[in-house]
This record gives structure tokens, C-alpha cells and sequence, in this order.
């Protein structure tokens, strides 16, 4: 929803905010039974889940139950908020140094700003030729978009290093859109007198998946359809064969 003026998008707000307040003022009475079996139900995910996003220490020193309750003994807090110090600290001068690397890099802004696929679906890479072609499903953030489809063409590919054990498993959702069991998660961009060099760090079930390609030149089509990508030689056969 695109409005045309901002007193357009107000009334919007407003009516949106009159109906949530009198849907909660319609609300039916608190059911202490029903909220009963919602925290059991909570409570016991969490003791058997919740503990993993703690670091080991934490695992053998803290009762599961406290943590499943979303609770920590203060020493153990103190501790951790240390750690979680010293990893910001740590984590932000990696960054800095990598933001240096990539400033002295001579990357056009046309290629350099498309590079924001974080959480994106990794629907199909395919060679084509010389050329690598990836093929993303970019929910999210990326407001305006016709399609949520998009294709990065690396073009006249010398160097193409993808993980062993790397597979696409692709499916379609209930609205019919293409996904699979993978995500692009970060990436690093590099420019030299050969070309482009980006390095692709993905997300799959079983384990992180790293995919390398040095190319001379990057290109990138928005807004492709669905019918496109299918067509366009990626079918669900090739999908799982590649």
C-alpha cells in the first residue's frame, strides 16, 4: 500500500488504531484456564530449547527450570553481561577492520548498494555459459518491489568455489512462491583488476554453506516473476539436480 499523501496515510493510521482499540475493548473475558495451559505450554518448550542459546557454562551451572522462566541467578548475569561486552567489543573491531578493506575498494555504488540480501531465499544458481546465475527471494524491507524475485548475474565467471555438500531443496509455499532450505546470510565484496570477487556465506538445515565467485562484471535484474524463474531453464527438476 503506496498512498498518495501523507493526510491519506493518517486516516489509514487513525482507522486502523480505532478498530484495534475497539476490538480489545470487545475482548472476551480473561480465561484463567486457557492461560494456564498457554504457559505450560510455553514453559516446557523452553526447558527443553531455551537453555541452547546460553554458552556451556551457563548449561551446567544454571537449573534449566530458572532459565525456562526466563529467569538467571544475578553472579551468573554479571557474568554473562561481561562476555557480552567483550564479544561487542571484539565483534566491532573486526567490523572495522573489514569496513576499512571494503572502503578502499574502487566498487561502483550501483553494485556495492545491491548487495543487501540478508535473510533472502537462495532459490537456484545456474550456470549459464560463462556467466553464474543466483537466483534470491527477497521478502522484507525491500518495500515496493513488483516481485520478491531477483537474479544476480555474474558475468564471464573465472573462479566459481561452491562448498561440498551444498544442495537447494526447492518447495512452493501456499501462495504459491517459490522457497527452498536455504538463506543468504552475509557476504564479502572485492574489486580488482580481474573483476568482482564475493565471497557468500548461506544458511541451510544442516550446516552453514560458503559459496565463492570471481567474476569481471556483476549485473542485477529486479522484480523478475515467478513464471521467469521457472521458465527460464530453473525448473524443480533442475533445482534438484544442481
Amino acid at each position: 500500500f503506496h498512498p498518495e499523501t501523507p493526510e491519506i496515510a493518517r486516516h489509514y493510521l487513525e482507522q486502523d488504531r480505532r478498530q484495534a482499540q475497539e476490538r480489545f475493548a470487545a475482548r472476551p473475558p480473561f480465561d484463567t484456564t486457557e492461560t494456564i495451559a498457554c504457559f505450560q505450554e510455553c514453559y516446557w518448550e523452553m526447558l527443553r530449547y531455551g537453555f541452547s542459546r546460553f554458552p556451556q557454562w551457563v548449561q551446567e551451572s544454571v537449573d534449566p527450570r530458572l532459565l525456562a522462566l526466563n529467569r538467571i541467578p544475578e553472579s551468573a548475569y554479571k557474568r554473562l553481561r561481561k562476555e557480552e561486552q567483550a564479544n561487542r567489543r571484539a565483534f566491532e573491531k573486526i567490523n572495522a577492520k573489514a569496513t576499512a578493506v571494503l572502503d578502499q575498494q574502487d566498487i561502483p555504488e550501483k553494485i556495492r548498494g545491491q548487495f543487501c540480501f540478508h535473510d533472502a531465499c537462495v532459490l537456484a544458481i545456474k550456470k549459464v555459459r560463462s556467466d553464474v546465475e543466483l537466483y534470491l527471494r527477497k521478502d522484507g524491507g525491500w518495500m515496493g518491489d513488483a516481485t520478491p524475485y531477483i537474479k544476480i548475474i555474474f558475468k564471464n565467471v573465472h573462479q566459481f568455489n561452491r562448498e561440498k555438500g551444498f544442495s537447494l531443496r526447492p518447495k512452493l509455499d501456499a501462495d504459491s512462491d517459490l522457497r527452498t532450505n536455504c538463506a543468504y546470510l552475509y557476504d564479502e565484496l572485492y574489486h580488482d583488476e580481474s573483476g568482482y570477487e564475493v565471497h557468500m556465506l548461506f544458511w541451510t538445515p544442516k550446516a552453514l554453506r560458503y559459496l565463492t565467485i570471481c567474476s569481471e562484471d556483476i549485473q542485477f535484474e529486479d522484480n523478475i516473476s515467478l513464471e521467469l524463474v521457472l521458465h527460464k531453464g530453473v525448473s524443480h527438476e533442475h533445482l534438484r539436480s544442481i
